[in-house]
């Protein structure tokens, strides 16, 4: 099934709620591609964000984190992600997944916030080359990149060697 923005969202969560993780996956793509084209903020939908995170699936948790629109459920999964689940390969993978998310990269460096400025400082500092890589080549990352060139927080402190 298409994504339908239109659709009644109670109708949306019970019918994902109950759907096989690949087709929520593949729904979450679909989701995430309306909202970064059309930069919908309305189309983000929190409750079914959250429902679905909920499901405490990997590939639903993979999903989310890759195309999902909330910045407190990316927030979420980053941070369960770096904090460590017992599953490396999953954390790993939903850390990339979330930087490399372009729904809303816009929302890195605002009040909500989805990394704080010490986690984007550890990456631009220590990272791995493929998460600095992710990080400043999102297209939806502009605003990270121009702040790193002109030394403004959170790389104000970052000193070139």
């Amino acid at each position: 099934m298409s994504w339908d923005p239109k659709a009644n969202a109670t109708i949306t969560i019970a019918r994902l709620m109950a759907s096989s993780p690949e087709s929520v996956c593949k729904e979450l793509r679909e989701y995430g591609e309306l909202n970064r084209t059309e930069r919908l903020r309305s189309g983000t939908n929190e409750e079914l964000e959250e429902a679905l995170l909920g499901r405490a699936d990997p590939l639903i948790d993979l999903a989310l984190a890759q195309f999902g629109g909330s910045c407190s459920v990316a927030r979420l999964l980053y941070t369960r992600a770096k904090d460590g689940t017992g599953d490396p390969a999953q954390d790993r993978a939903i850390g990339l997944a979330c930087l490399s998310n372009q729904v809303w990269p816009e929302e890195i460096l605002s009040a909500d916030e989805v990394l704080a400025d010490a986690e984007i400082t550890r990456l631009a500092l220590s990272g791995e080359p493929d998460e600095v890589y992710l990080l400043l080549t999102n297209p939806a990352q502009r605003r990270v990149v121009e702040k790193l060139f002109r030394q403004e927080p959170p790389f104000n402190d970052v000193r070139h060697y």
